[in-house]
């Protein structure tokens, strides 16, 4: 898969999670996979599936997540972002014009 888009959470035009608010919108489905990771000392995973809408909520939620995973069923894409705040959009059937518009809102 390739890289499709990328950014640091905080630099530039890019706050924090506002491009959460176009997540439905960027990934076009209605079930999402949401993938928290536990904490760096052991290798848990808790994992979500909800609809695009909330997982701002549970990622919130969570606590102290260190880095997360959205994905659809079939795994063609995938968005993540790490304990470095760097957010990455990766694979086929994501709309790069969608993504920029939210992120750099």
């Amino acid at each position: 898969m390739d890289r499709i888009y990328s950014f640091v959470v905080g630099s530039n035009n890019y706050a924090s999670h506002e491009w959460m608010e176009s997540l439905a919108e960027i990934v076009g489905c209605e079930t999402i996979y949401l993938f928290l990771e536990d904490d760096r000392q052991t290798v848990k995973y808790w994992i979500a599936e909800c609809v695009p809408a909330i997982a701002h909520l549970i990622i919130n939620e969570a606590i102290y997540p260190t880095d997360y995973y959205i994905t659809n069923k079939k795994f063609d894409w995938l968005i993540t972002e790490n304990h470095h705040d760097v957010v990455q959009f990766i694979g086929k059937g994501l709309d790069v014009g969608i993504i920029k518009k939210a992120c750099e809102k």
